[in-house]
């Protein structure tokens, strides 16, 4: 008898062992996942580092997986993020967010959602456009493909409403890694000589060559001011023009690079800075004035789109921007407007800016304070109520809140209550 129970409790712990090795791999290989995110990564890109914070965020507490839009740029990525990135896994996640551009011309990265089985899943668009319009192409992918689309900013809920949207709109910030942003000593001090800066891709939407010109009116060739601006990437004819411009004024006192940075050298870069401009005529997410407030360099920003939310804050150094402008992407179409400022206001936040610089400086602990919230733990719950929701609630709006989902499509509150059993 006493073989016999020895024997059984050598089974018993054999079994548990096995379970305890196997069951992770089972979750991880063969379970459906809890969340697939779909999209690209590229730390050096706004919308490339999307897909991979996100990851980040939920891998310890949810089973992720990854579904790949295009071709990746793993610098600066984790091992550990890297291998969530190369696990292959067939089945969609219950609830999919895809965080790629919905659809340009020969481009449409949605279908490497749609290509697969998906009827067991929620499928969301995290999405933004840098106008008053969307793509009408986008309107009807989003409304036969997707079930919900969430915004990063309050003003993008009317665009994509506006636009034809039907299905629920939800708005949840973008949330960003500041972490490393957070860590460094709140900004101190101006440099000498001080020097404005603009780190956005080359773009006639953000409007270096504007800022040039109006560098160029508010100093000069003053050896105590300076203007650097770095370029990862963008438009031919619009970095060829900011070139153009700089050398047709003389201006020794601008620099102007197109470099795709690290990490490292990005945060080097920025801390070189003493004022971030940013005078886009339009922006879905504006994200490097909310790194400098988090570093507490003083910022001076249009008061347009998404960059509304950061006047608002009272932190930062607004400049008015009332022209409406046609919005025309690359590929030569128009959506919506866009909106612009004048020179001479610009001119005005660069005097004001670098004449009252010690005030300025001053809003930086607040400035930081308010970045914070951005930063992904602070928004953590709200994108877990997106995804794996405690309460899903059938209402008169669409909204998404730390402690549930509320939503007037009884379609969506069934499929949240079928993914969840």
């Amino acid at each position: 008898m006493k073989k016999f129970l020895a024997s059984k409790k050598s089974w018993v712990f054999t079994c548990a062992a096995l379970c305890a090795v196997f069951y992770p791999v089972y979750l991880r290989f063969w379970q459906q996942p809890d969340l697939t995110v779909c999209g690209f990564v590229d730390m050096a890109d706004g919308l490339g580092r999307q897909s991979i914070e996100l990851i980040e965020a939920f891998q310890d507490e949810l089973n992720v997986s990854f579904l790949p839009t295009r071709a990746h740029r793993l610098a600066d990525v984790t091992p550990a993020l890297q291998r969530v990135v190369a696990r292959k896994k067939k089945q969609l996640g219950k609830v999919v967010i895809f965080e790629d551009l919905l659809w340009w011309p020969q481009e449409e990265k949605y279908r490497k959602m749609a290509s697969r089985d998906s009827k067991d899943s929620i499928k969301i668009a995290y999405s933004m456009f840098e106008a008053t319009k969307i793509p009408n192409e986008w309107v009807v992918i989003l409304n036969n493909h997707f079930d919900a689309v969430a915004v990063p900013d309050h003003f993008l809920r009317d665009v994509y409403k506006n636009s034809g949207v039907k299905i629920p709109i939800f708005i949840v910030p973008l949330g960003l890694n500041l972490k490393p942003l957070l860590e460094q000593p709140l900004k101190q001090q101006r440099h000498s000589p001080m020097v404005f800066g603009n780190l956005g891709a080359g773009s006639d939407r953000k409007n270096q060559l504007l800022l040039v010109r109006a560098f160029a009116k508010a100093f000069g060739n003053d050896p105590n001011v300076r203007l650097r601006i770095n370029c990862r990437g963008g438009e031919r004819e619009v970095c060829n023009a900011i070139t153009r411009e700089i050398v047709q004024q003389g201006l020794t006192n601008v620099e102007f690079t197109q470099f795709s940075l690290s990490r490292a050298e990005y945060l080097k870069l920025f801390q070189e800075i003493d004022c971030l401009v940013s005078i886009s005529k339009s922006e879905g997410f504006s994200i490097q004035p909310r790194e400098a407030m988090a570093l507490g360099i003083p910022v001076i920003a249009t008061d347009n789109t998404a960059q509304r939310t950061i006047c608002d804050s009272g932190l930062v150094r607004t400049v008015h921007s009332p022209f409406q402008e046609l919005s025309i992407c690359p590929w030569g179409n128009a959506y919506g407007y866009a909106f612009n400022c004048t020179m001479d206001s610009v001119v005005e936040a660069l005097h004001d800016m670098h004449n009252n610089y010690e005030s300025y400086l001053q809003k930086a602990p607040s400035a930081r304070k308010w970045a914070e919230q951005y930063q992904y733990e602070n928004l953590k719950a709200l994108y877990r109520s997106l995804i794996k929701p405690k309460k899903v609630v059938l209402g008169t709006v669409d909204q998404v809140t730390e402690l549930d989902l509320t939503t007037v499509s009884e379609e969506l509150v069934e499929k949240y209550k079928r993914i969840s059993s």
